[in-house]
């Protein structure tokens, strides 16, 4: 009985859930949109990476015919790049006090980013804009690297950047040009922005204190010791992306609801609901 009981219980409920499925796909259109594109960082974290390609796809359903909810995932993953040229220290004269500066790195930096939002869109024929504003999670990953000297057995970091993993918050948002092949499949071109909160903490150690004016040479010499006693400053800073990207879109559901007209304006499926409501008054 108790089988039954429960069988007579979970089948209504069973069915409720199949039919809201069916008509929350007949009623709007699902939007997949794998993209891929080239990467660009910016601000301070440019100088730290390079420029590579980055992936991504975006999930969007029609909530109305002009406004989409979805959500956004991209990653982006960028070679190390060394920040700081050291290069105005002199190399050893071979003398009976030695140095060197010896630089590693190991790692890239690797962001993710989950995001959820909304977004808006115009018409123009065969062509539409979407303008999108979407917010979430970015993980991020870093790289790790050091700059050491070395003078006669003591050591000072020049530049350190400890590996750090860290989630904060993160933001996507762009411009999107579309272009449709048919109600199911469209391209487009998408220039997008990428900002994570997460903060990059690195330290550096200022050189120029360790260039000394010499007044019996009348020349600037470098100081070993004096570089030594140099205390190091903790920075930190935001990472940041411009994204192009490319892509391709497929739809599943109701997509006669996205016919457009001649003209920016609302969908075909719109001016006709304006008019039927029209006529009713």
């Amino acid at each position: 009985m108790k089988t039954k009981n429960s069988f007579l219980v979970k089948a209504p409920i069973f069915l409720h859930f199949i039919f809201f499925g069916n008509s929350f796909f007949a009623q709007g259109t699902l939007e997949f949109r794998p993209y891929t594109g080239y990467n660009i960082t910016l601000g301070e974290f440019s100088k730290f990476s390079n420029n590579v390609l980055d992936i991504g796809i975006a999930i969007d359903y029609s909530i109305t015919k002009h406004w989409r909810l979805g959500l956004d995932f991209n990653q982006q993953s960028n070679d190390f790049v060394s920040p700081f040229d050291f290069s105005k220290i002199p190399k050893d004269d071979g003398g009976s006090v030695t140095y060197k500066i010896l630089e590693t790195s190991s790692g890239k930096w690797t962001a993710n980013t989950l995001s959820f939002g909304s977004w808006y869109r115009l018409y123009y024929k065969k062509l539409s804009v979407d303008a999108y504003l979407k917010a979430g999670i970015t993980i991020l990953k870093t790289p790790e690297a050091t700059t050491v000297f070395e003078n006669d057995g003591s050591n000072k970091d020049l530049f350190r950047l400890d590996k750090q993993n860290s989630t904060a918050l993160g933001i996507t948002t762009g411009l999107r040009l579309n272009y449709d092949f048919s109600k199911r499949i469209s391209v487009y071109i998408n220039p997008q922005y990428v900002y994570g909160a997460n903060q990059v903490e690195y330290s550096k150690t200022d050189i120029d204190p360790a260039f000394v004016f010499n007044a019996t040479s009348q020349e600037v010499e470098f100081n070993q010791a004096t570089l030594l006693e140099q205390k190091s400053t903790t920075y930190e800073f935001n990472p940041s992306y411009l994204n192009v990207n490319m892509g391709i879109t497929f739809r599943i559901g109701n997509s006669s609801s996205d016919e457009q007209p001649d003209g920016f304006g609302p969908p075909a499926g719109e001016l006709h609901r304006q008019k039927v409501n029209r006529m009713k008054k």
